[in-house]
């Protein structure tokens, strides 16, 4: 995440700008990270806002980036809650005015056993299959 956001300030990125993650000391750490990583200037005039779900309630940017921090190894607790959360998922997904990236392992989510996460997946594997049918059709 951090090295995006790093690309996107030097290619020169002129649209707001937030960050979501399920997980609050994941927010703190990519905050941190970014601040670190950033000019406050960069900062400021994109609006950057990383947060939670929750903390994203009511709020959008023009370019979302999705930290979904979920795999084999997540805790128990920490799965029961991302699966507990498919309105919380919901605001996540669907902060972003114009584009949505979602960093995670795609693997990890197409196996899910948390519906919304496979449906996620399942959306991407359908959004490639038809970018790839497209382009080959000239």
């Amino acid at each position: 995440i951090c090295e995006e956001v790093v690309r996107l300030q030097v290619s020169n990125f002129k649209g707001s700008l937030g960050i979501v993650t399920p997980f609050r000391q994941q927010a703190n750490r990519i905050r941190d990270l970014v601040h670190e990583s950033l000019p406050n200037d960069f900062i400021v005039n994109s609006h950057l806002l990383i947060d939670t779900a929750d903390g994203f309630q009511g709020d959008e940017r023009d370019l979302i980036l999705f930290s979904l921090v979920a795999g084999d190894s997540l805790p128990e607790g920490s799965m029961n809650f991302l699966a507990s959360g498919p309105n919380r998922f919901n605001v996540a997904v669907s902060r972003a005015k114009h584009l949505l990236h979602v960093f995670g392992d795609l693997a990890w989510a197409r196996n899910s056993k948390i519906r919304h996460i496979k449906t996620l997946a399942d959306f991407y594997d359908r959004e490639c299959a038809e970018r790839s049918r497209v382009t080959q059709a000239g």
